[in-house]
Formats: structure tokens, C-alpha cells, sequence
């Protein structure tokens, strides 16, 4: 391979790689950038497995009326519409142009990093990490183009193909190349997308979110001007985050922002599947806070992910406080997740901060109920002690790393109920095997007030009223509310795992 005859002597390579951004591991078969990693990649990369094709398609939205979830729509919202189309209409239009992105086979551009010029650093850990963009939906019949972060840890081959890790940024956030070298480390292939329509100022800049400003622009810039035909994807504005009547204009829905940013997510997860050097069956998808809430969109209509961990963002954003514009009708017709998790079948950690001022409990736990008896390894971790920011989400939490292990490498899973607490007085199940059950400790959160969904909630704790069975081999966690003046409580299960500290939650239970 001509990126292994890069590989002269020592002294060159650290000096070369330094800014110039080439791979440590072979590129997919048909790159043809030869040493730079600059041009197109024709065939994106696919070997021919059979296995990691996506298999191409031709560029057209077809919608399909006989599709269950059409006729599902059709049951639910009947003739309701905002415009000249019924919602049921407008969401067979976006089912099938997510179709559409799955059924596309990626071709994409890797941008070399800039060697040798102070104006555009790069630092060295970042070298194998590839920018790159690729078409994303068209829009009012313009192309689009995204940016994306791309990186494979060093030794991944067809022969041993690694999991992999879709990655979706926040709201004021980025593609970081931090977040995608701390799953690399893990031994996972990983790629951040961007999902606002921006790009970097140059080729590797936008490290973390602490050094971001200035790093990225709604617009095109020097580096990444695809060429005529093309129109920067809709960013997540007030009049374009969602289909929606603004000032009395009607919008189609591949004019939105989510639109665009699911197609976007998707067919980031085709690259990683048209990759030999990845497994194709263990690839997860993860974001944070408003990425939470495009994982949790994404899964409703793209099931081949191995597993899911929408963090702070959830589905549910009409429940108990409403997030953004969830509590308006149409765009929670079009929009909610909760209206497609049925086709959520894969493993999901629902990840979330107690204190959250975004996100609510209530929304928690619609989540979790949605979609805990389409697999059993499906679960929700409430933490008390946490923050909200991207950094806090993948360097300062331990929860999504230990479940995607269990899922992608068999490791010990985390504890789990397998029944929800509910009323005054339960008996439920642990799951919590490879875990030591004398680690596990068991607390009631509760309210002496009508939830209210903020972070004003006054949660209350107590271990006396719970019970958990430990050396009888019953493996039952007991609760008896005694306190009539309790209003609604969660159970949280704190339990050690070689040394590091973790919790899983119930849902929420309203007494009255």
C-alpha cells in the first residue's frame, strides 16, 4: 500500500504526519488519494463485502403508502394537516427519504490537513483522523454537502474489523476530533458529522468545545467550496429547525433542519458500514443534548444500529416541560421521536442528568417505557452528580462506555430492572450479572410536591423503605412508601464494576 510507503524512517514520519493529517492504517480499497488522503474517495471505501454494501439506489424519493407506518400515520392522525399535504403525508415524505440516505452508497472527499503552515495547526494525535465531506440530501433541487470527522484506530483490517461509534454533536457544538479520538482509543471506529450545515475554517481545526470559537462557519470557506450546485444544508434557526408555518408561510419538510441532519447522521453511518475495516453488526450511535434528540429520531427510522445512548436528549419533548418547539402539535406530529421508536429495537441507554434544566424526567421515562420490552438490555441511568456540556457527556461519564462494550465485546452489562417499580408497594427483579451484589446500593428519590419537571424539582432521598434481596436468591429489590406525603419517587441502583462507580434508574412513579 503507497500510505505504508510513507513509512521511510522514524524521524520523517513524525515530522510529516505532524500537520499533513495521512492515516497510520491503510485507507478502504479504491482511495485513490495516494499519500495526502486528498481527493475523492470513488467507491467510498467499500471492498465489495457484501456485508458493508449499501447498494445504490436511484436519487429519488418514492413515497410509499403502503407502508405500515403510512398506515399507522393514516390511523393516528387521520386528515390532520398545516398546509396542502397531511401530516401523514409529509411523514411518509421524510420515511422515504431516509430511506433514501440508507439505501445510498457514500462517495466522500478526505481534505488533507495543511503541512507546514502555522496559520492552520493541527496536533499530532489528531494525524490519523480524516476531515472529510459527502453529499447530503438535495434541497429545492441543490445539492448539499457535510462535513464530517473520520477516524479508525490503528490495526483495524478486514480480517479484524472493530466496532464502530456514530457520534452527533449538541446544540453549539461541533465535530470534534477529541470525541472522535476518545472512541479510537477505545478501540472503536468513529465518525462526528456536522449537523447545522457549518464547516471547519480550515482542516482540523474545532478540537473540543472549549476550543471552538472562530474554529467554524455557516458557510462553505476556502477549504470546503464543493462547486456550483450546491447550497449550505438549513441550520437549526427558528424558522428552519422544523416544517412549520413562520409569518404564514408554509414549509415543505426538505427545507428543515431536522430533515437534513437525520440524512446526515444516516449516511455517516453508511460510511462507517461501507468500511471493511468495521463490523458492521456492532456499530452504535450516540449524541448529546440536542444530538440526543437526533439519535433518538434517527433510530425510529434507521434500526440497523447495534445499539443506541441518546444523552440528555431524549424522545417525549412534549412531556412535562416542553423542549424547544415540542409543544407545538405540528411539529411534534412530524418530529417526535416517540411516534417511530417502535422501530427501535436495539439495545438503548437512555443517559441523563437528574439536575438537567433541558430535559425532564417525565421524558425519561416515556422513553425508557417505549422501548424497554423491545430488548431487555435496554435501560436508564439518572445521574444525580453530572453536568451538561460534550465534554461532561464522553470524558467525564463511564455509563456509555461499559454499555457498548457489553453490547460490542460481551462485557459485564450494566444492572438492570427487569420489571418497573410501580405504585406504593412493588417486588422487582435485578438483572446484574458479573456484578457484585453486595456493591449494589439501592436509594428512593422522591418529591413532596407535584413534579414540575426543572431543575427546581426538591428530590429527597431515602434507603429505608427499599429492600433488595441480595443473599436470599431472589434477586428482588422490595419498596413500601409508607410516607403518604410522597408525591412520586424513581429507584437508583448505585453498584461498583472493577473499581469504577455507576447507576441505573427507573422511571418516574406519580403517586398522585
Amino acid at each position: 500500500m503507497k500510505h505504508y510507503a510513507l513509512r521511510v524512517t522514524a524521524l520523517f514520519l513524525a515530522l510529516t504526519l505532524l500537520l499533513c493529517g495521512c492515516q497510520d492504517t491503510p485507507p478502504p480499497t479504491g482511495d485513490t488519494n495516494e499519500g495526502s488522503g486528498g481527493g475523492t474517495n470513488e467507491g467510498s471505501g467499500n471492498t465489495g463485502d457484501d456485508k458493508n454494501d449499501t447498494g445504490n439506489e436511484e436519487n429519488k424519493i418514492v413515497i410509499d403508502k403502503t407502508h405500515p407506518d403510512y398506515l399507522r400515520d393514516v390511523a393516528v392522525f387521520g386528515e390532520l394537516s398545516y398546509g396542502e399535504k397531511t401530516v401523514a403525508e409529509q411523514r411518509a415524505e421524510i420515511r422515504a427519504a431516509m430511506e433514501l440516505a440508507k439505501n445510498t452508497t457514500v462517495e466522500y472527499t478526505v481534505h488533507p490537513y495543511i503541512n507546514g503552515d502555522a496559520r492552520y495547526p493541527v496536533d499530532y494525535e489528531y494525524r490519523y483522523i480524516q476531515a472529510i465531506t459527502y453529499d447530503g440530501l438535495d434541497m429545492n433541487g441543490s445539492k448539499t454537502s457535510v462535513f464530517a470527522y473520520y477516524g479508525v484506530p490503528e490495526g483495524a483490517s478486514a480480517e479484524e474489523p472493530v466496532p464502530a461509534v456514530v457520534l452527533i454533536h449538541g446544540g453549539g457544538g461541533h465535530a470534534y476530533l477529541e470525541w472522535v479520538k476518545h472512541w479510537n482509543d477505545l478501540g472503536y471506529a468513529a465518525i462526528a458529522m456536522e449537523t447545522t450545515g457549518e464547516f471547519p475554517t480550515y482542516p482540523g481545526s474545532c478540537t473540543d468545545e472549549y476550543h471552538q470559537v472562530g474554529k467554524t462557519a455557516y458557510a462553505f470557506g476556502e477549504f470546503f467550496d464543493p462547486g456550483e450546485g450546491y447550497v449550505l444544508a438549513p441550520t437549526r434557526d427558528s424558522k428552519t429547525t422544523f416544517a412549520k408555518e413562520v409569518n404564514g408561510t408554509y414549509r415543505e419538510v426538505s427545507e428543515s433542519w431536522a430533515y437534513h441532519a437525520m440524512a446526515a447522521v444516516i449516511l455517516g453511518h453508511n460510511v462507517l458500514r461501507q468500511d471493511a475495516r468495521v463490523d458492521s453488526d456492532r456499530i452504535g450511535i450516540t449524541g448529546i443534548s440536542w444530538g440526543g434528540v437526533l439519535a433518538s429520531m434517527v433510530i425510529g427510522y434507521d434500526n440497523r444500529f447495534a445499539f443506541a445512548m441518546p444523552v440528555y436528549g431524549t424522545a417525549y419533548l412534549g412531556e412535562g416541560r416542553p423542549f424547544s418547539d415540542y409543544g407545538n402539535e405540528y411539529v411534534d406530529a412530524l418530529w417526535g421521536a416517540a411516534h417511530n421508536l417502535h422501530n427501535a429495537t436495539m439495545p438503548i441507554l437512555w443517559l441523563a442528568w437528574l439536575g438537567d434544566s433541558f430535559f425532564c424526567m417525565d421524558a425519561y421515562t416515556a422513553s425508557l417505557n417505549a422501548t424497554k420490552d423491545l430488548n431487555e438490555k435496554t435501560t436508564l441511568s439518572v445521574r444525580p452528580d453530572w453536568t451538561h456540556s460534550h465534554q461532561s457527556a464522553y470524558l467525564r461519564d463511564n455509563h456509555s462506555v461499559l454499555f457498548a462494550n457489553s453490547v460490542c465485546f460481551g462485557t459485564t452489562a450494566p444492572v438492570t430492572f427487569e420489571a418497573q417499580p410501580s405504585g406504593r408497594t412493588f417486588d422487582v427483579k435485578l438483572r446484574y450479572e458479573g456484578v457484585d451484589p453486595e456493591s449494589i446500593k439501592t436509594t428512593l428519590y422522591y418529591l413532596r410536591a407535584p413534579i414540575r419537571n426543572s431543575s427546581e424539582d426538591d428530590w429527597q432521598t431515602d434507603t429505608e423503605m427499599l429492600y433488595f434481596d441480595s443473599f436470599g436468591g431472589t434477586d428482588l429489590l422490595s419498596g413500601v412508601i409508607t410516607d403518604t406525603g410522597i408525591y412520586g419517587y424513581f429507584v437508583l441502583l448505585e453498584y461498583t464494576l472493577d473499581g469504577e462507580q455507576y447507576v441505573t434508574s427507573s422511571g418516574y412513579v406519580a403517586l398522585k
